[in-house]
This record gives structure tokens, C-alpha cells and sequence, in this order.
């Protein structure tokens, strides 16, 4: 055998120091925040399905549709109560806070040790989100899923995501992957946005205030009940 050349003996000794130091890699790694999260969004859309279906008609019956409430008498016709779909509405608004609960007890927990194949874990999780959310827009569209309501039911369909605001939302994603990705601008948003107690009153007052807002439009009164449409 010429000298210098390996010999089987010694490729398999190399080898196994390979393996040894990739294992001492991935146990000393951490799963960091963001995988976090996003693990956390199966036992979310888990949890989450599950009170849809069997909590939903039973909240929705008992808290939308009390037996001492009567339609007016003019309405009677045109109005066509869906306790079940608002029961079920509420519990999916509930799931981003479960999300975030999730998420934020794990971190909070400390560390914890990565394994192989979390990176394709968690592509595979976002690519679930990202492929579900753009079936539910062409099935707003186009109903590739079958029909939104039945024939005989004429419903005033609303295009709450046109070109215009897909375009719009693309942009700010670039914007905001950008600005993360950029290390100066990162610090400087760590620096701002620093936890404290007059900002934690603000940031929570913004929200309420975004809330108040956002479901304002939604309160009738006997002037404005014409305009429900």
C-alpha cells in the first residue's frame, strides 16, 4: 500500500469522529424562538379543530341564539340566525392566543435541545400555513372546494383581498424580512422597542384602542339598523 494512503481501519475511525462531533453539534444546539412558535402552531391547529367542531354548536347555541330573543316581525324573513357558525367563529379567534400562550410558556421554560431534522420539521410546518392560506383565497374566489352556500341562497359576497392588497401585503413582508435581516436596523428595533413599563401600558392601550376600532363598525343602533347590509 503507498504511504499516505488511508486504510479502511482508518476511514472507519474518521468516520465515526465525524459522526461523534455532528452529535455533539446537534445536542449542543437549541431550538431557537422562532421554531418554537412555529412547532407550537400543530397542537394549536390541533386543539383548535377540535373545539370548532365539538365545542362550537354547543357554545354557539347557548350563548347566540337565547330562547327570549324575537326577531322583529318586518325581518322575520330576511333574517337567518347561524348560532353554530358564530359559536365556532369565536373559539377560531381564540386560537392566535392559544398560538401565542403556547409559544411564550415554552421560551419562557428555557431552552431546549434541537434534534435532527427540526429545520425540515419546521419548513414543513410553514409550508402547511402557507399552502392552507392560499387555499382558503382561491376558495374564497373560485370555490375549488365546492360551493360557499347553496343555490337557492343569494349571499353579498365581499372581496376583502384583491391584487392590490396581496401586492401590498408581499411588499410589507420584504419590507419586514429586510429590516430583520438587517444587523443595524435589528439593534436599533431591539434598542426601541425595549420592554418597560410605560411602553408595555402603551403597546396594550394601542391594542384595545385597534380593537375598539376594528369592531366598532359591527354596533347598530334603531338608525343605522337599515345599513346592516
Amino acid at each position: 500500500m503507498a504511504r499516505g494512503m488511508p486504510t479502511r481501519k482508518g476511514d472507519r475511525r474518521l468516520h465515526e469522529r465525524a459522526l461523534a462531533t455532528s452529535h455533539v453539534a446537534t445536542s449542543s444546539r437549541t431550538i431557537a424562538p422562532g421554531d418554537t412558535a412555529w412547532l407550537a402552531a400543530v397542537p394549536t391547529a390541533i386543539l383548535a379543530v377540535l373545539a370548532i367542531v365539538l365545542v362550537g354548536p354547543w357554545l354557539g347555541e347557548r350563548v347566540f341564539a337565547p330562547d327570549d330573543v324575537r326577531f322583529w316581525s318586518n325581518y322575520v324573513s330576511e333574517v337567518h340566525p347561524e348560532p353554530v357558525e358564530q359559536g365556532r367563529f369565536l373559539l377560531a379567534l381564540a386560537a392566535p392566543l392559544l398560538l401565542a400562550t403556547l409559544a411564550a410558556t415554552a421560551v419562557r421554560r428555557g431552552p431546549l435541545p434541537a434534534w435532527r431534522g427540526l429545520d425540515a420539521l419546521v419548513v414543513a410546518i410553514q409550508a402547511a400555513v402557507v399552502g392552507f392560506a392560499v387555499l382558503c383565497l382561491l376558495q374564497q374566489q373560485r370555490s375549488l372546494l365546492g360551493a360557499l352556500y347553496p343555490p337557492e341562497e343569494t349571499p353579498i359576497l365581499l372581496g376583502f383581498f384583491t391584487t392590490t392588497t396581496l401586492i401590498v401585503a408581499a411588499g410589507a413582508t420584504a419590507a419586514l424580512v429586510w429590516a430583520v435581516g438587517d444587523a443595524r436596523l435589528r439593534a436599533s428595533l431591539i434598542r426601541w422597542t425595549r420592554e418597560t413599563r410605560a411602553r408595555r401600558i402603551a403597546a396594550g392601550c394601542a391594542a384595545a384602542g385597534a380593537i375598539v376600532v376594528w369592531l366598532a363598525h359591527a354596533l347598530y343602533t334603531e338608525r343605522t339598523i337599515g345599513a346592516a347590509d
